[in-house]
């Protein structure tokens, strides 16, 4: 039952990832090439946020599928 749970968890994981993709490709089409400079600082903080949400995302799943194998 946990490897299922840890199944649904990396689906769910999967499409807050194509979201993200395509949030960032929609800004970027909305956007256009004018302000790139602007564009490219929003883009820094957008992936930054989503690194730090992602690195914190795995890192509760592995504690939580160490704490159901332990």
């Amino acid at each position: 039952m946990g490897f299922w749970r840890l199944n649904m968890d990396n689906n769910i994981l999967w499409l807050i990832h194509k979201s993200f993709h395509f949030h960032f490709f929609l800004g970027y089409a909305l956007h256009g090439f004018t302000d790139s400079l602007r564009y490219y600082r929003e883009a820094v903080l957008l992936l930054t946020a989503c690194v730090i949400s992602m690195v914190s995302v795995i890192y509760f799943l592995i504690k939580k599928s160490v704490h159901f194998w332990l």
